[in-house]
């Protein structure tokens, strides 16, 4: 099973809980290898580029 990356910011009921913690799309956006990325990114602390398909930009982490 596959994990969705945690959230940037813990829920608040509106767009901060949707935001990625390792790239600046919402979760909801990433595909299931965007997801998979996404998840090994923060849970090592890396610091790479962004794999997502999505469009979707999250509110609060934009030139990331």
């Amino acid at each position: 099973m596959i994990d969705a990356p945690p959230a940037a910011v813990p829920s608040t009921g509106g767009r901060a809980d949707r935001a990625c913690a390792a790239c600046p799309h919402d979760r909801d956006a990433h595909d299931a290898i965007g997801t998979r990325f996404c998840s090994a990114t923060s849970a090592r602390g890396l610091h790479r580029g962004c794999v997502c398909v999505g469009v979707a930009l999250a509110s609060g982490q934009r030139d990331r």
